[in-house]
């Protein structure tokens, strides 16, 4: 071996020396590794399942995988939505797809029930997926539950975040992410330069300012294009209408950023004459304490996601299901009018591509 190659086998050594430190550090401080990876189509998905301190089972669609067993030729029933649609810190068996299926079987009727929810999908994301996969897997009922992620306030939109995805340097940084070495320096980076360490996805509370990452005109025509879709190909619809812990205790209330969503979601609904889900009545309903229905202040525990899903099984199967779904009737489009809590956001002097090259994705 010459003394330039065990120059470059000394150098090749460090980095995978130092990779391998810069994986146990991230398993140290962040538990078991990371939920969502990038993804240029749909801005993120899964990434490998029983990591974040969360045993969860993915399908070969790279989405989370159905616990109770099922018929392959049965109708199939898709939930769409966020992370209280997909089962935040929920066990396999217990989130609303699994508590619909069990429900359903429970009641003698046979299905198919699979989930296309992800973390932190708005329906910019939903609609792509839907395009990608959903429609092609010939649903016979929609559960659309998309609410949180639109309405939430951030330093940029979804669409600015699809188009940031053409820049090089993102295109660059997508490659990079699956090194651990690169997410180490990146973090420091940020930390130093006065930046989150990564990007986080959270719901918007009172007082906040920020960009909509889904406009709720924009969460509007989402809506009717999903339900529009639908009613061409003679899916049915189910509308579920989620409410966070605090709603669930004192009813909806205008002055909360989530209310004007929450308006369009039930004007959908009663426009197209779909079944209507609604999680304050389920829970309230159910004799329960809030604590036993929520696992924090937003997502449903086990109990309740088990719960909603038998809701929305009854909901189907009073309307007819499998012989009979609730195809939506046609009508005007639902319109969003002003929304007060959608401004300038607070940091946005930052480009988008910038974003994702510092890694704030």
């Amino acid at each position: 071996m010459t003394g330039r190659q065990r120059r470059l086998a000394f150098g090749f050594g460090l980095l995978l020396a130092a990779e391998l430190l810069a994986r146990l550090y991230l398993f140290a401080t962040a538990g078991e590794g990371r939920m969502l990876t990038p993804d240029p189509g749909r801005l993120w998905r899964l990434g490998p399942p029983n990591v974040s301190g969360q045993h969860y089972s993915v399908d070969d669609d790279g989405f989370r995988a159905s616990a109770v067993e099922a018929a392959a030729d049965a109708p199939l029933i898709l939930t769409l939505g966020d992370s209280s649609v997909f089962g935040h810190a929920v066990d396999d068996g217990e989130a609303i797809h699994d508590g619909m299926q069990a429900s359903l079987a429970a009641l003698g009727v046979s299905a198919r029930v699979r989930t296309l929810a992800v973390p932190g999908y708005s329906t910019v994301q939903t609609l792509r997926v839907m395009d990608e996969l959903g429609w092609a897997l010939q649903p016979r009922v929609l559960v659309i539950g998309s609410l949180w992620s639109d309405s939430t306030l951030d330093v940029v939109r979804d669409l600015d975040l699809y188009a940031a995805y053409a820049h090089p340097v993102a295109r660059i940084e997508l490659l990079l992410t699956n090194l651990s070495l690169f997410r180490v320096t990146r973090r420091t980076l940020n930390g130093l330069r006065g930046l989150p360490a990564e990007r986080t996805i959270s719901w918007p509370q009172p007082g906040d300012t920020g960009l909509r990452r889904v406009p709720v005109q924009d969460y509007a025509a989402n809506m009717e294009f999903m339900v529009s879709q639908a009613q061409e190909r003679g899916i049915g619809v189910v509308i579920l209408a989620l409410a966070s812990n605090a709603m669930t205790g004192r009813g909806r209330d205008s002055s909360d950023p989530a209310y004007p969503y929450q308006d369009v979601q039930y004007r959908v609904a009663d426009a197209h004459n779909l079944p209507y889900v609604d999680m304050v009545r389920v829970f309230r309903s159910s004799g329960m304490t809030l604590n036993q229905l929520y696992g924090d202040d937003l997502h449903p525990s086990g109990t309740g996601s088990t719960l909603l899903g038998q809701a929305i099984a009854s909901a189907l199967v009073e309307t007819g299901f499998p012989g009979r779904v609730t195809i939506p009737t046609p009508a005007p489009p639902v319109l969003a009018g002003s929304d007060r809590w959608d401004g300038a956001a607070v940091a946005d002097h930052r480009s988008v591509a910038g974003d994702l090259a510092t890694g704030n994705l």
